[in-house]
């Protein structure tokens, strides 16, 4: 867990369908915390995120990156669902001091939602759009 360069392919990886049945890697609270601290370098500070808001965006990425790889269109449900989670909390460009090089990106989480599912669902549909 940990080496996929997008956060996303990590997160849709942690459902192992090889085996049967399906063997789902951070379906115990402990080993998801562990998960999410691996991931907490490459997503914004935001608290763990709900186990069930987890497991819809991680259905949504693996129907988006399993219909890639085999030619065909996602789910109608898996793109809704990848949209609001990548809109769930907006975000703003901020300069940071007098250096316009310097700059960061601001999660709105007053408005709802988790930045850590939101970074992932926007990351994923970047890739896609590739």
């Amino acid at each position: 867990m940990g080496a996929e360069p997008l956060v996303a392919l990590d997160l849709a990886d942690t459902l192992m369908t090889v085996t049967t049945p399906s063997t789902d890697l951070i379906a115990d609270p402990e080993r998801a915390e562990v998960w999410w601290g691996l991931q907490a370098v490459r997503l914004p500070r935001s608290p763990t995120p709900d186990a069930g808001a987890t497991r819809q965006l991680r259905a949504a990425l693996r129907d988006l990156f399993d219909a890639h790889l085999e030619g065909r269109a996602p789910e109608r449900t898996s793109i809704d669902d990848l949209n609001a989670f990548a809109a769930s909390v907006p975000t703003s460009p901020r300069l940071l001091g007098q250096d316009p090089t310097r700059r960061e990106t601001r999660w709105h989480t007053e408005h709802g939602g988790n930045p850590a599912l939101a970074a992932i669902a926007s990351a994923a549909l970047s890739s896609a759009l590739k």
